[in-house]
């Protein structure tokens, strides 16, 4: 597949979003339900037909697990086929970034993020789970933060069924996987459970509190894979965090080498962050992150929930090239939105900075979702964001 290729007639390849060692990806425009979605491929050429048909069947699962995985923090399979003798999977389009990109801007990140980050990378795992499914692969390039902040769970490539009757596509005593952010049990190639997942979340949690995973090449004069068998990660005090001693402990029982000793299931990890969350109406973090992963926490009626499962349209007539431009169904219009900035900056600058961020923060919400997060506006807006976000924090020196 290439860019300007037309694919069942239907979905025109416009960009590719990149490829990993297994899969390439597209962005698309689905002509029939006028929406941009993502189209994911495996890469089937100059492999040995036998690992190509690993392959195929791996990619086969994948899409059956994201077809019918319904959940919010999970990107939502619309459709399968075969073009050209290639099979594709359609996926919901997540625009956003990587949890990998954005600790890279953010590094570490307060306390409430690294938890509505964690929680709702639980919540994702507690549904795969529930479904008999075990991601195996969670690693902070897997997972996705929406521009209005929410975490979406990616690429389900080498996901385990627990089902008895599943097909096995591994060799026992083979591991795949991730090697920094692999348990020990699926280094050895032993039994994987839902625990397995839980050892990984630990890894991104850790990093997501101290800026750098639980084990780096050298420490100890060892090896990642040798740490991760066989130490136990430093405490959060050797990075210089103060941390909550409840929270500290749920992350370092995530990381036992043995799965029993870790928390008996997602929920139960859910649970235990829950505490650490923002409450409605609390403040942006300082510095003011984008995305905001506290925001749907903070402003729960700003963020509108992941797009739900729809009923299949009726199937146009229109030609497959007809690609006409949509109108944003807008919760604010631009001139709106250059009153509303100018009354949040003037009411900042009167020594109100706090009730100007929380307004400049429904505002930027409103209109990301009106225009997208690219749009000029919606970029100037985040910027006064900042701005106010600075001046709060210095507010909040001086009255300490």
């Amino acid at each position: 597949m290439k860019e300007g290729e037309l694919v069942a007639n239907r979905y025109l390849l416009t960009t590719k979003l990149g490829n990993g060692g297994q899969a390439d990806a597209f962005r698309a425009w689905d002509e029939v339900e006028q929406r941009d979605v993502v189209i994911k491929t495996p890469r089937l050429d100059d492999r040995d037909p036998e690992d190509g048909e690993v392959l195929r069947l791996r990619f086969a699962r994948e899409a059956k697990i994201l077809c019918e995985l319904r959940h919010p923090n999970i990107p939502l399979g619309y459709a399968t086929g075969v073009h050209n003798g290639q099979p594709y999977l359609v996926m919901q389009l997540i625009n956003g970034k990587t949890l990998d990109q954005f600790t890279k801007d953010y590094n570490p990140i307060p306390i409430v993020a690294a938890a509505a980050i964690g929680v709702e990378i639980g919540e994702a795992l507690d549904a795969a789970h529930a479904a008999g499914v075990v991601h195996r692969d969670l690693k902070p390039n897997n997972v996705l933060l929406s521009h209005s902040g929410v975490a979406h769970l990616i690429d389900f490539g080498i996901a385990k069924s627990l089902r008895p009757d599943a097909t096995k596509f591994t060799a026992k005593g083979v591991s795949i996987g991730t090697t920094g952010y692999m348990p020990p049990e699926q280094m050895w190639g032993s039994t994987i459970t839902e625990r397995t997942d839980l050892y990984t979340l630990g890894c991104v949690l850790y990093l997501l509190i101290a800026g750098q995973p639980p084990f780096t090449e050298g420490d100890h004069g060892r090896g990642v894979p040798e740490q991760h068998l066989n130490d136990p990660p430093p405490p959060f005090e050797v990075h210089g965090r103060e941390v909550p001693a409840e929270l500290e402990r749920l992350v370092m029982q995530l990381l036992k080498k043995s799965p029993e000793d870790r928390p008996s299931s997602a929920r139960e990890v859910i649970e235990r962050l829950q505490p650490f969350l923002p409450r409605p109406g609390d403040s942006a973090p300082v510095p003011a992150l984008i995305p905001d992963p506290t925001l749907k926490y903070r402003l729960p009626e700003e963020v509108r929930p992941a797009e739900a499962p729809a009923a299949p349209r009726p199937q146009s007539r229109r030609s497959p090239n007809s690609r006409r431009a949509r109108a944003p169904q807008s919760f604010v219009s631009r001139s709106e939105a250059d009153e509303r900035e100018r009354l949040a900056r003037k009411k900042a600058a009167n020594g109100d900075p706090t009730g100007a961020l929380r307004d400049i923060e429904r505002l930027v919400a409103q209109a990301d979702d009106a225009f997208g997060a690219l749009d000029s506006l919606v970029v100037r807006l985040r910027l006064a964001q900042a701005d106010i976000a600075r001046l709060a924090a210095d507010e909040g020196r001086r009255e300490t």
